[in-house]
């Protein structure tokens, strides 16, 4: 495997990882922010914070990793980029999926708007990040 290669899944598992990680977080503390307990369960706030962590740690690792990737041309070729508006386009569908879903809920039960805000916030990081890594690795 070439160091291009090797380079473009680093990046592929990366973005998963942060997709994931960013989903454990934001999940975690919507369900806490819907149970309105007074005391917090223990369980749910050290997975909050595991996925923070996995999160930050994967980004970190996408940035490192952009800064060895810079001479690398063929990884910001024509395709990445088609990739890349590809994936803003199912991140904005995510997120109008998920808003229409919200709306449609709300009719039936109350869902506060920093919670909805937060789903629909989910769908338009995690969405994205899931697809380029998708259409990454079929390329």
């Amino acid at each position: 495997m070439s160091s291009t290669e090797m380079l473009a899944r680093r990046r592929q598992w990366l973005l998963v990882l942060a997709a994931l990680g960013f989903l454990l977080w934001q999940l975690c503390t919507l369900v806490l922010a819907l149970a309105r307990k007074a005391v917090p369960v223990p369980a749910l706030l050290v997975a909050s914070l595991a996925g923070f962590l996995v999160f930050i740690a994967a980004l970190g690792g996408v940035f490192v990793w952009a800064k060895k990737a810079r001479g690398h041309a063929a990884l910001e070729d024509e395709m990445t980029r088609h990739n890349r508006l590809a994936a803003f386009v199912a991140g904005f569908w995510g997120m109008l999926i998920a808003a229409t879903a919200l709306f449609a809920a709300g009719q039936f039960i109350a869902f506060p708007g920093a919670e909805a805000a937060r789903a629909v916030m989910m769908a338009g990081v995690v969405v994205p990040l899931l697809r380029f890594a998708l259409l990454e690795g079929k390329g």
